[in-house]
């Protein structure tokens, strides 16, 4: 769904740290769906969604939110099966509209820390390694690259996909940043 972080009405890191109850997480993931609505129609980017991904959206933040009023007033067994099954669909909602290798789900050595996060592991196996300077584009495109994964010597990363400048002279190809994490 979205290509880059640039797009991405919500940045990287933490959106719910220091619990695990269901009940809260299951809120938190509707404050996002609710963030990720309001985007859709702010900006009235229907182009970029599909139905199914619309229609996903307003189904989860809308079962969410039934969940969590029933669980005010009554937290069962079943209310708290409910929510987690909820919440576990949520976050795979979101990694799947998220950018490329970016994922929501609890941070790496805090599983109560839950956010969206890059998975430079899985970008450093997709682009086969990585270096210090990035390629000229054009040559990339020549020989078939279509990222780049820079890894800075104090660990700061940022992948990039080639992309070509739309209405630029000779649509020359250049490196589009998806994201950056220090």
């Amino acid at each position: 769904m979205f290509d880059t972080m640039k797009d991405f009405p919500l940045g990287l890191g933490c959106h719910s740290e220091g619990t695990l109850r269901s009940q809260d997480l299951l809120a938190t993931g509707a404050d996002i769906l609710d963030t990720l609505a309001r985007h859709l129609k702010r900006c009235n980017d229907h182009d970029a969604w599909s139905n199914l991904e619309a229609f996903t959206l307003g189904e989860l933040l809308g079962a969410a939110r039934e969940c969590c009023d029933a669980m005010a007033s009554d937290d069962s067994d079943e209310n708290e099966e409910r929510a987690s099954e909820l919440f576990n669909e949520i976050c795979d909602f979101l990694t799947d509209i998220a950018p490329p290798f970016v994922y929501f789900g609890a941070q790496e050595g805090d599983g109560a820390c839950f956010g969206f996060w890059a998975d430079v592991d899985g970008a450093r196996d997709y682009v086969d390694g990585c270096g210090g300077d990035k390629p000229d584009a054009g040559e990339a495109a020549r020989a078939g690259i279509g990222a780049y994964l820079h890894v800075n010597d104090h660990g700061n990363t940022a992948l990039y996909f080639l992309d070509g400048v739309r209405g630029a002279p000779d649509d020359k190809p250049v490196w589009v940043e998806v994201w950056a994490v220090v």
